[in-house]
Parts: structure tokens; sequence; C-alpha cells
């Protein structure tokens, strides 16, 4: 089969549709099949390495439901787009996150073969007044063009429920999935960090939405009578400052700023890690970093928010209120405390993670796809 996988975030930037599309593609490739990859590039003349992928356009970044998303926009990329698919003999488009006015619209305008979209997104927290602004703008361009989709997925209930904002058709959830050859406990973790201590991990961007500062309110609380922790943080982003002001300002020690790694290296520090803590206020549609870490075999504390609660049960940690450092602060003592509890979870997770693996939920979209098509000429054959 003939495939091409479109995604409106740049992979220079991290990002959950980055990584998806980026295993979704390695898979079908293990499967056998051509795959080409749709994506902006992160900056002006920069040529893809793997001559699968295709830059159209050059990323940006915009401000969107408390992030700031890597998206593409402008119109000179449409005659690209048109020579591209007139050569390329697709036997279907699998967009992702399709909604905003990104080289995705221009896909969908000039792709001919069946198109099926993923939904990854939520928005439970982005303002009226945004929301107001934006739709009645973008609808009218919009709504015609989602007509053409014959196959519709959403990773979880909650990105469904966003979706069908926009299309008021069924989707079928297929969820993320996780590499669990690459994250697993048998990963060589880092030396320096296996000194004893027990090792909490963060894992994602530094912005508000992904809840740090909690965090480290309550590592600040955890601290004072347990001088035996430490904090790791991976990633990078616009509250670093703000962040590393607050440990030092409370004289924090054993708090680590790893900044970003690289995806080899990423495995490591799960592999590291005691305890995994994901303290997001919102905008998680399913928390692929959850499935990381009890793919790894960690045990893990994050907030009980809708996406997150699709994912994580009693069986592989503990969900607690978001922005509540000392519900937070509770039951991270309780996994510090309780070796027994930790390694408990820690399996929980381990299983949970094998009906995720990327094998298995690649084959579920393969199939999916399969059905696209076969309900496609029988709708072709009926109206001939």
């Amino acid at each position: 089969m003939r495939i091409c996988l479109v995604c409106p975030y740049s992979f220079a930037f991290p990002g959950g549709v980055q990584e998806h599309v980026k295993a979704l593609y390695k898979q079908l490739k293990i499967l056998g099949h051509q795959v080409k990859v749709i994506t902006p590039s992160a900056r002006w003349g920069e040529k893809p390495k793997n001559h699968d992928f295709v830059y159209v356009g050059r990323s940006r970044r915009v401000k969107f439901s408390g992030t700031r998303a890597p998206v593409t926009f402008g119109l000179n990329y449409s005659l690209k787009l048109r020579k591209f698919f007139k050569k390329e003999n697709f036997d279907i488009v699998h967009l992702h996150d399709a909604w905003l006015p990104t080289l995705s619209w221009f896909v969908m305008y000039h792709a001919k073969c069946p198109m099926v979209v993923t939904c990854h997104a939520t928005n439970e927290k982005v303002p009226k007044k945004q929301s107001l602004i934006l739709e009645p703008l973008f609808k009218p361009i919009f709504l015609p063009l989602l007509g053409r989709f014959q196959g519709r997925i959403a990773v979880s209930r909650v990105a469904k429920t966003y979706a069908q904002r926009f299309l008021k058709k069924d989707f079928q959830i297929i969820p993320n999935g996780v590499d669990t050859k690459r994250f697993n406990p048998k990963v060589a973790p880092i030396a320096k960090f296996k000194d004893g201590k027990i090792n909490l991990l963060y894992v994602g961007r530094l912005e508000e939405r992904k809840g740090l500062l909690y965090l480290l309110e309550a590592y600040k609380k955890l601290s004072k009578k347990d001088k035996n922790n430490r904090l790791i943080v991976v990633g990078d982003g616009p509250l670093k400052g703000e962040a590393k002001k607050f440990v030092k300002t409370n004289k924090l020690e054993n708090v680590f700023f790893a900044g970003r790694v690289s995806a080899k290296s990423l495995p490591s520090y799960y592999a590291t890690a005691d305890i995994f803590c994901s303290p997001a206020t919102h905008g998680e549609s399913f928390g692929i970093v959850l499935l990381e870490a009890m793919a790894s075999g960690l045990p893990v504390a994050a907030s009980k928010i809708p996406g997150y609660q699709e994912v994580l049960t009693n069986k592989e940690g503990f969900l607690v209120p978001p922005k509540n450092p000392q519900r937070l602060t509770r039951a991270l003592k309780l996994l510090i405390s309780k070796k027994s509890l930790r390694q408990k979870l820690g399996r929980g997770g381990l299983t949970k993670a094998k009906k995720y693996d990327w094998e298995v939920v690649a084959k579920r979209i393969l199939s999916f796809y399969q059905k696209t098509l076969r309900y496609n000429e029988i709708r072709k054959e009926v109206s001939e």
C-alpha cells in the first residue's frame, strides 16, 4: 500500500503528534508498505535527511491551548503539493490534527485519493473569547473540506469529543502507542544518578500547562523531611527561568535540569528513575509520557485530567487533583516510602504498556485503512 502521512508540526520540535507520526511511519515501513511523510521544516532551505520525508513550508511557533505549537502558514506551497500528489499515486492519505489553518488544508484540497484524519488535540481550557474569534473565521473555509475524510480516528474519548465540534460524525478510537523495545526496564540507567537516592522524573515541555511548578512545590515539601530524593527535569521551554529561580530561592537540593535530551538518550532517563510524575493541568488528550514511563516499569503520579484518566488507573499509579501540591506530595511520599508498592505499580504499568505497543497499534491503524478503502470502493460502485 502507498501511504502518505501528514504532520502539521515540525519534527525539529518535541511533541506527541510528531512522535506518533514517526513511530507509525517506522511500523508501516516494517510491515512492508511504501510511506511518505509531509511536514514543515524548522527553517528555510532545510533539506530532509530521509528521502521519504517531504518538507513543505516553514514552521512557526503559535500559541494555542496553553502551548506554542510549531505549525506552518501561507499560500506559496500550494503548487508544490499539487505537483507532489500528481506525481505520487497514493492509496490513502492520513492527516494528523488537521483543524488548524496549516498545510493540512492544502493537502485536503489537492489529494484526490481517500483520506483519513486522526485527532490528537483537546482544548477544554481554550478561552471562549479565543474560540468565538477563530471558529467563525475558519469554519467557512474548513468545513467543506471536512467532508472529504472517508475515515476518522481519535486517540482518546476526550479527543473525539473535541473533534466532533468540527465534524458531527463518528470517530473510531485508536490510541497512541509506545515502542516497548525502546522503552523498557532493561535499558541502561545513567550511572551518575544511581547513588542510592530516590529519583523522581519529569519529562515534558517547560510551560505553564505542564504543571512543573506544582511538582516543585511538592518536592519542596518532601525535601523538608527527606534529603534522600532527587528530581530530574527533562525538557525545555519558556518556564525554565522561573523554575530555576524557584529552586534557587527555596534552596532546593538535588534538582537537576537536563534540558532537552536526544531521542537516543531519553530511555536512559526513564531507566534511571524510581518514580515518574506528570502534573499537567489541562490540554492533554492522552499522555504519551505516561506510556513511556509504564513501559520502563515505573510507577506514575499524574494529574487527574480527562486525557490521563484514559491511560492511568490505580493499577499503575496515582491520579491526583491538578494544581494541588499537597495531594501530589502525599502520593509521592507514599511511593517513596514503599518500595513494594513501587514495584507492584511498575509491574502493572508493564502489563498496560504491552497493550499499547506500536506493533499492535500500527496494525489497528492499517486495518482501519483497509476498511476505509473497502468502504470507499463500495460507495463508488453504488454511485455508478
